[in-house]
């Protein structure tokens, strides 16, 4: 009984104090920004959160300090997992080097290389932009500025972990098509992967031959500068898809209370800034 009620009120006391410092956000910064934390809070990544952590404290309490430490530490991991304070750090390390391009400033190209991953095919059988789909839009606005007027759209689908049925080429080719660039613009090229990609592009395109841009993700281009020096392909960087956000303004209180809870987006977002920096280190 006394174990009860001893939980009773330790809920009760977090409770109060996470209601206290929602109201102050709801009273100096508006309910909208109040509604996005709570929002935060009561999805799945943010539910695990407060539980884990409230789990931790009460090991304190009730089973000691190794059991307590025990579980802090993996509410720690798991937080940093998920925090959009990681995938901004992130985000701007691999980006560093592209936040200064402009890649609709560039020169006459004798063709822009649109790497696969920026499409796929929807539910409705659409083949559509994904989360990475502003290479399309890119290479689309290439065309239409006039900095090139070939486009080679590439990538071939890994069969055995693809059941659509669709190459990233064919997605690439058919939504460039209807935001206006010319079939006859338009070529698919084979590879199953980055590295593939750009040793084909490599034996198409050698050295000094041709003016190549490439169009992919900003923090996936390092990666694919450092693959495309060791297949010996020389291009232009067209970087799109930037993760991290220009330096404007101060990011504000309700701003970096959300980019503690952890997310989805930022669990995708991390999972993906650490494989390239697991290349990095293999040198890959």
């Amino acid at each position: 009984m006394a174990n009860r009620s001893g939980m009773l009120r330790f809920l009760l006391f977090a409770a109060l104090v996470g209601g206290v410092l929602l109201a102050i956000v709801w009273g100096v910064w508006g309910r909208s920004a109040c509604e996005k934390i709570v929002t935060s809070l009561i999805l799945p990544a943010g539910v695990i959160w407060w539980v884990a952590f409230l789990t931790a404290l009460r090991l304190f309490q009730t089973s000691g300090r190794r059991a307590g430490m025990s579980m802090l530490l993996i509410w720690l991991l798991y937080s940093a997992g998920g925090s959009g304070y990681l995938s901004g750090y992130l985000a701007r390390r691999l980006e560093a080097p592209y936040r200064n391009l402009q890649p609709l400033e560039s020169k006459p190209l004798d063709a822009v290389v649109l790497l696969g991953g920026g499409g796929s095919l929807g539910g409705n059988r659409r083949m559509q932009g994904n989360g990475s789909g502003d290479r399309l839009i890119l290479a689309a606005q290439l065309y239409h500025k006039g900095v090139t007027r070939h486009i080679i759209c590439t990538g071939r689908r890994i069969e055995a972990m693809d059941s659509t049925g669709v190459d990233p080429a064919d997605v690439g080719v058919t939504v460039l098509s209807d935001l206006g660039v010319p079939e006859e613009c338009l070529e698919k090229f084979g590879g199953e992967n980055s590295k593939e990609e750009l040793q084909l592009l490599a034996k198409r395109f050698p050295a000094g031959t041709a003016s190549i841009g490439l169009v992919t993700s900003a923090w996936h281009m390092p990666r694919v500068e450092r693959l495309a020096r060791r297949a010996g392909l020389e291009f232009i960087p067209l970087p799109a898809d930037f993760r991290s956000a220009p330096d404007i303004q101060p990011t504000t209180i309700p701003q970096k209370i959300a980019a503690v809870i952890p997310g989805g987006d930022a669990f995708q977002q991390n999972g993906a800034f650490v494989k390239e920096l697991i290349a990095e280190l293999a040198g890959r």
